[in-house]
Parts: C-alpha cells; sequence; structure tokens
C-alpha cells in the first residue's frame, strides 16, 4: 500500500477490509466480495497526497483555499451591509427606520449561521457543497449588482 493510501485510511475516508486474506484489494459493485470503501470527499481532499506534490505545494493550495474562505466570508458580510442599507433604504423603503435595517441585518446573520451549520455538518461532499456556495453568492450578489447598475439614481 502507498504511504497516502494508509495515512486517509486512518482518517475514515477510505477503508480496506481484505475479506479474502490475500493482501490483494477486490473493488467490485458485488458487496459481498468489494473490500475497499471510498468515500466521495477523498477524491477532493486526497489529491495533492496522491499526485506526490511537494509539502510547499500543499501549503499553497491551503493557504489559497483558507484566502478565499476568508474572502468568501467578508463579502458576505459586505453583502449583508450593501443589502440591509443601500438597497432597502434607497429603493425598497426609504422611510425605514435604523431599527428596521437592524432587523435586516440580523436575518442575514441568522443566514449566516445556517450556511455555518452547513459547514459544519455538510449536507453533501466537497464539490456540492463548494457548488451550493457558488450558487447561494451568485443568488444573492446578482440582483444588488444588477440593481446598482440599472438604478436611475
Amino acid at each position: 500500500m502507498p504511504q497516502w493510501f494508509k495515512n486517509w485510511e486512518n482518517t475514515g475516508l477510505l477503508e480496506f477490509d481484505d475479506k479474502n486474506a490475500d493482501g490483494v484489494i477486490q473493488y467490485v459493485a458485488d458487496t459481498q466480495v468489494n473490500e475497499l470503501t471510498i468515500d466521495r470527499d477523498i477524491m477532493v481532499l486526497a489529491n495533492p497526497e496522491i499526485a506526490n506534490l511537494p509539502a510547499w505545494v500543499i501549503g499553497l493550495i491551503v493557504a489559497g483555499t483558507r484566502c478565499s474562505t476568508f474572502n468568501s466570508c467578508w463579502s458576505t458580510f459586505g453583502n449583508f451591509n450593501i443589502n440591509s442599507h443601500d438597497l432597502l433604504k434607497k429603493n425598497i423603503n426609504p422611510n425605514i427606520s435604523e431599527k428596521g435595517i437592524m432587523g435586516c441585518k440580523n436575518f442575514y446573520s441568522c443566514s449566516s449561521y445556517c450556511c455555518w451549520s452547513c459547514r459544519v455538518k455538510p449536507p453533501g461532499f466537497v464539490a456540492e457543497v463548494v457548488a451550493l456556495s457558488i450558487w447561494s453568492g451568485s443568488l444573492f450578489f446578482f440582483p444588488a449588482i444588477i440593481l446598482g447598475i440599472f438604478d436611475k439614481k
């Protein structure tokens, strides 16, 4: 077995159960004979290690994903403020009080908590969650951008 296999076997995302004790992995559709269980997330998470990339490249990948996470987080909070203040106060309801704007921001905070809880217990595998986050980001950002560009004020 390669070292990466043993490393990921310890996480539980990859399991090898040698049912016939021959030392050979049998990966087949029949559950009675199949000796390998692969979690879908391993295809995304283990690729740098499987490709034998040096540690500094893996570090760059991790740093890039962390930066994109923080960027998404700050963009989301910026979007909360734009939607709460600019769109709501200037376009939708100019007479809204600061208390109403605060309520809107609280609603967005609750929405972000729901997104955070999906991160803690993801509803799907890594690629699904990434696609869902990109879709939801475009769902909220696109109307704000279009309304901002084509506003007559």
